[in-house]
């Protein structure tokens, strides 16, 4: 079994099993379904060869893989974990988790909150402490 594991654009490092997401349209780089690579496609990790390419199925979609090189995985792939409101639509989790602030429009509150299969969760930002928040004698 292979412990290999690839830098991503960011810096953080994926493996096998990960879950990440292209930020680049690559016409060059075809799946076995005759596709190619777009931005804001999400793929799990199958394989990383030595030479750091990774093996990819993108997810929702039946049998499309590919081989990301090394230096678009380097330049152009990201976790694909969290994602916004408008990357969101058309993709199902099991468990979608929302960060809801003032600045959240309703139509992206009802996308976010239809994500989830298992479950939706709202997390809400507020500006002020609500009542039952104690509060300290002289606030700064």
């Amino acid at each position: 079994m292979s412990h290999r594991e690839v830098t991503l654009i960011d810096g953080c490092r994926a493996s096998v099993g990960d879950v990440v997401i292209t930020r680049q349209n690559d016409r060059r780089i075809r799946t076995t379904s005759g596709g190619w690579v777009k931005n804001g496609d999400r793929w799990l990790i199958t394989d990383i060869r030595r030479e750091g390419s990774v093996v990819v199925k993108r997810l929702g979609a039946r049998g499309r893989r590919t081989v990301l090189p090394p230096e678009y995985v380097a330049e152009h792939v990201d976790l694909g974990y969290a994602v916004t409101a408008h990357r969101a639509q058309g993709v199902t989790v099991d468990t979608a988790h929302v960060v809801v602030t003032t600045s959240t429009t309703r139509e992206n509150l009802y996308v976010s909150m239809t994500r989830g299969r298992e479950s939706n969760i709202a997390y809400v930002a507020l500006d002020q402490p609500d009542a039952a928040t104690p509060r300290p004698r002289r606030m700064t």
